[in-house]
C-alpha cells in the first residue's frame, strides 16, 4: 500500500502557490507570448514575492531555526544583495530569498510543482504554434542549420526545458522503466530535430540510459563506494570548467577539436576570462548573445560557472557551489541515487549552458535549502524518507 503523504502546512501552501506563479511568468517570459501580454511586468512583481516568502519563513520558524543556520542564511542573503547591487541583476538576490524560504517546504512536492508548471508552459506554447497563435520562427543568422524556436524567444530554450523536465521526473519517481526511457528519449530527440540543440541531445542520451540501467539493476549500493567523489562533484566540475577555459590553446589540435564540438564555447570562455577580471561581489556585464541581432558584437559565455563567477562574483558562485555540495552530501547520506544522477546532469549541463544557478530552468538548486532546516525536525518533516515498496520520495 502506498505511504500516505504528510498534509501540507499553511506555509507550504503559500510558498508552493507563490513559487508556481513566479515560475509560470518567468517561463512564459521566455516565449513569444511576452510580446503580446505584459508578462515581464508580472514576472517582476512575483520576483519580489520571494522576499516576502523569506520573511514569512523566518517568522514561521522563529525559535525552531538554529542560530548557526540563521546566520548562514543571513550571510547568504547579504552576498545575494551585494551581487544584485554590483551586477544590477535583481534576480540574484531574489533567487537567494526563494532558496532560503524553500527550507520549510517538502521537496518532492516542490519538484512536482516545477514539473507541472514547466509541462503546462511547454504545452501552451506548442499548442499555440499548432493553432497559429504563435509563429514557429527560424533562428536568424543560421547559414546552414535550420533551427526552429518552437514558440520561444531563442532556439535552444524548448530543448533545455525538455531536458530539465526529464531530469525532474526522474527525481520525482526515482526510477525509470523501459517505456519511460522511450518516451523521454523520444521527447528529447524531437526537441533536437526541430531546434538542432546538439549539446542537450549529447547529454540526454547517456544520462537517460544510465538512469534506466541503474534503476533496472538496483545499484544503490554503489553510492557507499564512491561517496566522497559524489559529494565533491560540484567542486570537481567547477575546477574542470575553469581549468579548461584557462589552459585553452587554440593552436593545439586537441583543444581546437574539443572547441569545435562545443561550438566555440571553450574559446569564448577563455577570451572572456583573459579580458574580464573577477570581482568578489560581481559587476555589470552587457551580455550579447545570438538572439540580440547580427549588428551587435557577440559577447556571451555559455559556461555557467564562468558566467556567474564573472557577473555575480566569486562569493556568490562559491556560495551556490557550497549549497550544491551540501545537497549532494544529503543525497549520499540517504542513498538517493536518482537524485544524484539528476543533479549531476544539471551540473554537467552547466559546463555548456548558463542555467546552473537559475531557479527558472530547474529546481535542483532548491535542494540547497536543506541547509536551512529547523534544528529539531518533527516527525515526517525536514527529513528525506522513502517508502522502499513504492520507491516514493518524501524530502523536506
Amino acid at each position: 500500500m502506498e505511504k500516505q503523504q504528510r498534509k501540507l502546512s499553511s506555509y507550504e501552501w503559500i510558498f508552493l502557490t507563490g513559487y508556481a506563479c513566479w515560475l509560470f511568468f518567468c517561463l512564459m517570459n521566455l516565449t513569444e507570448w511576452r510580446s503580446l501580454f505584459p508578462i515581464k511586468d508580472f514576472r517582476f512583481y512575483f520576483t519580489y514575492l520571494g522576499y516576502g516568502m523569506l520573511a514569512l519563513y523566518l517568522w514561521e520558524g522563529r525559535g525552531r531555526l538554529a542560530a548557526s543556520r540563521f546566520l548562514m542564511a543571513a550571510g547568504l542573503m547579504v552576498i545575494g544583495i551585494l551581487a544584485a547591487h554590483f551586477s544590477e541583476t535583481i534576480m540574484a538576490s531574489a533567487m537567494v530569498a526563494w532558496l532560503i524560504a524553500a527550507g520549510g517546504v517538502d521537496k518532492r512536492r516542490l519538484l512536482k510543482v516545477f514539473a507541472a508548471v514547466t509541462g503546462a508552459v511547454l504545452a501552451i506554447t506548442f499548442l499555440s504554434i499548432l493553432f497559429g497563435y504563435l509563429p514557429n520562427l527560424i533562428q536568424e543568422g543560421e547559414s546552414v542549420r535550420v533551427r526552429y524556436r518552437l514558440g520561444f524567444t531563442f532556439t535552444s530554450y524548448a530543448s533545455h526545458l525538455i531536458l530539465f523536465l526529464s531530469l525532474t521526473l526522474i527525481a520525482i519517481y526515482e526510477r525509470l522503466r523501459w517505456w519511460g526511457l522511450v518516451l523521454l528519449l523520444g521527447a528529447n530527440y524531437l526537441a533536437f530535430r526541430f531546434t538542432d540543440t546538439k549539446t542537450d541531445m549529447y547529454l540526454a542520451i547517456p544520462l537517460l540510459i544510465l538512469t534506466f540501467l541503474v534503476s533496472a539493476c538496483k545499484m544503490d549500493h554503489t553510492i557507499s563506494r564512491m561517496q566522497v567523489l559524489i559529494i565533491l562533484i560540484p567542486v570537481l566540475l567547477l575546477l574542470v570548467s575553469y581549468g579548461a577555459q584557462y589552459f585553452f590553446d587554440a593552436g593545439n589540435e586537441t583543444w581546437a577539436k574539443a572547441d569545435e564540438i562545443l561550438s566555440s564555447r571553450i574559446r569564448l570562455g577563455h577570451d572572456m576570462m583573459m579580458s574580464t577580471p573577477h570581482t568578489l561581489f560581481g559587476q555589470k556585464i552587457k551580455w550579447v548573445g545570438a538572439n540580440r541581432g547580427l549588428r551587435m558584437t557577440y559577447n556571451f559565455v555559455d559556461n555557467s560557472y564562468l558566467h556567474e563567477g564573472l557577473e555575480l562574483g566569486v562569493a556568490y558562485l562559491l556560495s551556490m557551489m557550497g549549497l550544491y555540495t551540501y545537497a549532494m552530501y544529503r543525497f549520499v547520506k540517504k542513498r538517493r541515487i536518482m537524485l544524484i544522477i539528476a543533479a549531476t546532469g544539471v551540473m554537467i549541463h552547466g559546463l555548456i549552458d548558463p542555467q546552473l544557478i537559475s531557479l527558472t530552468w530547474h529546481p535542483f538548486l532548491l535542494f540547497g535549502s536543506l541547509l536551512f532546516e529547523e534544528k529539531e525536525p518533527s516527525a515526517g518533516r525536514n527529513e528525506m524518507n522513502r517508502d522502499h515498496k513504492t520507491g516514493q520520495l518524501a524530502m523536506q
